[in-house]
């Protein structure tokens, strides 16, 4: 009886750990899932804003302009306020 005790405390002491792990899973895939929308809001922007010109008679925006024009950005709510419109 102690053995099949035993061999039950076991299993169930698996089974508990894969529900905890699935769960650390699901939060890293959602995650990874934000992110790419972050990422691709960020491309966005940055693909519009490049070519633009933002005065009349102006130059159109370069890639280096627009990295710095983010990079300006020097607080993670700037930042996102820069590509927020593209989420």
């Amino acid at each position: 009886m102690l053995v099949v005790i035993a061999i039950i405390s076991i299993l169930a002491a698996m089974a508990i750990s894969q529900f905890s792990n699935a769960a650390q899973d699901t939060r890293e895939i959602i995650a990874r899932q934000q992110l790419a929308v972050v990422q691709e809001a960020a491309s966005n922007w940055a693909a519009k804003s490049v070519g633009k010109v933002t005065a009349a008679g102006g130059l159109p925006s370069t890639v280096e302009g627009v990295r710095t024009s983010y990079n300006a950005a020097n607080t993670i709510a700037l930042r996102y306020a820069v590509f927020r419109d593209y989420l």
